[in-house]
């Protein structure tokens, strides 16, 4: 019967167009077909696929389809189409065959002779691992007496569980790949708990009292806090902990503290926001649960923001007084800034108008505020529409003046409470959209998601130091003394492998000094051989020239005592001669001598009462 039924589908279809074969190019020709036949064609062959598989499925499971309440549609002349509209021969022989269970309709009336009422309940999709299973979808939501608009997705959920893996659901803009929107190099914390970021200010409005007492309560709920998370410790790992200083303990302990009230940290405002969503209930959960969380967050955000409007008597909203307060311009401080109001009228407030404004580390350059109208000399009045400016805010806060009455009526407090009731009187008078005016698509299998759900908290930072508890707390097990927490660059094998590129290193760097010693050892070598080869030369000729001078001086001297002793022995009775020939002086200062006295050129000696002398 099943394969009968299939030829009568085909056959319908098949003659509804003509079709010729396949050109050159493989291009499909269709011929004579009008554009209504052609999107007639697609769906029948549509109908005609979706058919076959559940035919498929009653053969393999031997069971029967079931019609709760949708009714079977045609048009006069035959054609198919999908979702719920079949041709009446196909549906009538489906009903002869048993394979339809038909439900009481009451709309059985309005319906053409020979077609049958009920509703064909039944179609395949994949799930996560790529297996085909029946995922039955109940058209009967699209009756108009459900208005509720997530009707279709709760009877998608009924029929099938896993539609509500958060795998699938909840992707937030970070898993998708979009970087985080924090600021390097700010604060992690601002609260409480953050006191280098809050101590200052503690101080400054409150005194040096108030500042003790803040650290010692920021101490004490540290301290509370790092008890805690040393309750669930093992005795290996608290005493792995114990090892580390207590300030760092407290101050980690400090930001975990905040983690966990507020489930974030940050000061940015879209990661804010982001944390916001998580505490609500909205990511992390099933997809109905999250669509009624998101609508009664935003319900109660209205219901919030009205009543705040209602309830505040200034002109000014809390924020736009916060900023002409401050001026609202990011990293400048009315601390900062000092002015002096000019005219000599300007010991009173009232009649203070023009005031020199200037920054107290630079005091050359000065802007001109206007306090009556509301302007500055730097013009960021005049570019953001409103009396905000560091400037302003100095010489108001000097004066007394309150600048709410310069702002446009948009920035006042009447227009914000008119926006809120406008948003609280609609609460009651939103009506769902009703799922019969939604367009119910085709169903697509389940693909895997592009990315895992983003883990609760604080994602880690690759450049981060880990504290202690983090340490202690790790996943990686040390191989040698099996406890958590050790870092993945202290372990033995690590440091062995560095040790032993490091003396690598130094092994190849003594070997090239050592080749390098060697070159000058071998030049210094031959230099100190050709230094003891000179030295020899110098020495020999040396002796010679000595024994050479030595020689002359003798002969010289020898002449001179012979002289003498001649002249003693009374030999000679005296002798002259000059006093270089008989060695009494060196030869060479004889000029010398006969220059300078001419007197003593020549030496005489003689006996004079048995004695030798000489002049």
């Amino acid at each position: 019967m099943a394969s009968h039924l299939v030829q009568r589908v085909r056959h319908v279809t098949d003659t509804s167009m003509s079709i010729v074969d396949d050109d050159d190019d493989g291009k499909m020709i269709v011929e004579s077909l009008t554009d209504d036949q052609k999107l007639a064609l697609k769906r029948a062959k549509m109908t005609c696929d979706n058919i076959e598989m559940q035919l498929m499925m009653v053969a393999q499971k031997k069971t029967k389809f079931t019609a709760p309440d949708t009714t079977f549609i045609t048009d006069e002349d035959g054609a198919f189409y999908t979702g719920f509209t079949y041709v009446p021969a196909a549906s009538k022989a489906m009903w002869d065959a048993g394979l339809l269970e038909r439900t009481p309709s009451e709309t059985d009336g309005a319906h053409s002779e020979g077609d049958c009422g009920g509703t064909f309940k039944s179609t395949v999709t994949y799930d996560a691992n790529r297996n085909l299973v029946a995922l039955v979808v109940d058209h009967s939501i699209f009756n108009e007496d459900e208005i509720r608009w997530t009707a279709h997705y709760r009877k998608l959920h009924d029929e099938y569980p896993g539609i509500d893996h958060p795998s699938h659901g909840n992707i937030s803009d970070q898993d998708k790949g979009l970087e985080a929107g924090r600021k390097k190099g700010c604060a992690l914390m601002s609260g409480f708990h953050c006191y280098k970021h809050r101590w200052p200010h503690v101080g400054q409005h409150a005194g040096a009292k108030a500042m003790k007492e803040y650290m010692e309560a920021v101490y004490a709920y540290s301290e509370r806090h790092l008890n805690f998370i040393l309750a669930q410790m093992n005795a290996a790992t608290k005493t792995y902990i114990d090892k580390i200083p207590h300030a760092e303990q407290f101050k980690r302990s400090a930001f975990l503290a905040g983690v966990s009230l507020r489930n974030y940290s940050t000061q940015q405002g879209a990661e804010s926001f982001n944390g916001k969503l998580i505490s609500r209930n909205v990511r992390h959960v099933p997809v109905l649960d999250a669509m009624a969380n998101i609508v009664s967050m935003l319900r109660d955000d209205i219901v919030s923001a009205y009543n705040q409007a209602l309830t505040c008597s200034d002109h000014a909203p809390p924020r736009i007084r916060t900023m002409l307060r401050t001026g609202g311009e990011d990293e400048k401080l009315i601390e900062k800034f000092s002015c002096k109001w000019q005219g000599t009228s300007a010991r009173t407030s009232a009649s203070r108008t023009i005031a020199h404004v200037w920054h107290v580390d630079y005091p050359d350059k000065y802007f001109v505020v206007n306090i009556k109208e509301g302007t500055c000399s730097c013009c960021r009045p005049e570019v953001i529409e409103a009396p905000c400016c560091v400037h302003l805010a100095t010489c108001a806060n000097s004066s007394g003046v309150d600048l709410a009455p310069k702002l446009q009526a948009m920035d006042t407090t009447a227009r914000w409470r008119e926006q809120t009731a406008k948003a609280y009187s609609v609460i009651s008078s939103i009506i769902p959209p009703s799922t019969a005016e939604l367009d119910f698509v085709a169903h697509t299998p389940l693909q895997p998601p592009v990315a895992g759900p983003r883990p609760r908290g604080r994602p880690p930072k690759a450049d981060r130091k880990e504290s202690a508890v983090e340490l202690a707390l790790g996943k990686n097990q040390c191989a040698i003394c099996k406890q958590f927490g050790h870092k993945t660059g202290s372990r033995k094998k690590d440091e062995h492998q560095k040790n032993l590129k490091e003396a690598k290193d130094e092994y190849a760097s003594a070997s090239e000094s050592v080749k390098a010693n060697e070159q000058s050892l071998a030049k210094a070598e031959k230099d100190k051989t050709a230094t003891k080869e000179l030295g020899d030369m110098l020495k020999e000729l040396a002796a010679t020239t000595g024994a050479q001078a030595g020689k002359e001086s003798q002969s010289q001297t020898a002449i001179h005592a012979a002289l003498l002793e001649g002249s003693r022995s009374k030999l000679l009775t005296g002798f002259c001669a000059k006093l270089g020939d008989i060695g009494s002086i060196d030869a060479k200062y004889d000029v010398a001598v006969s220059t300078a006295c001419p007197q003593l050129n020549y030496y005489v000696g003689g006996n004079h009462g048995g004695r030798s002398e000489g002049c």
